[in-house]
């Protein structure tokens, strides 16, 4: 088994860009919800529209299911990341703890919960 050494500035470097996508992630994700809510309350009131609620449905279907690949696919990273950290050697507990509070928040980032939109 070979000894690995954390790069605590590349370590902090990537941390900082997933900390952004994360930003970035959250900021889609509540648009997104804004979005399906305003445009359900818009829909209901324009029956004449209704010729576009097909439509409609199946881009936002896509949407949400774009999201949830995304959200899967970033935990995961967190979850190895978290791993990672906590098997790191040759850190002091504070720096540890550091790594894992930045990375819970993360977790919250990354979370998605579907619109449960009707089936196409």
């Amino acid at each position: 088994m070979g000894i690995f050494y954390l790069d605590r500035d590349g370590f902090d470097a990537q941390l900082n860009l997933l900390v952004s996508a994360g930003d970035n992630f959250d900021s889609a994700k509540n648009k997104f919800y804004d979005g399906v809510r305003e445009s359900s309350e818009i829909w209901s009131e324009l029956n004449e529209l209704d010729q576009f609620g097909l439509p409609l449905r199946d881009t936002v279907a896509s949407i949400d299911d774009r999201l949830g690949q995304i959200s899967s696919r970033y935990k995961g990273v967190v979850s190895d990341l978290r791993q990672a950290v906590q098997n790191f050697e040759g850190i002091d507990e504070g720096e540890r703890t550091a790594y894992m509070t930045k990375l819970n928040g993360l977790t919250d980032k990354f979370a998605y919960n579907s619109t449960n939109t009707p089936e196409r």
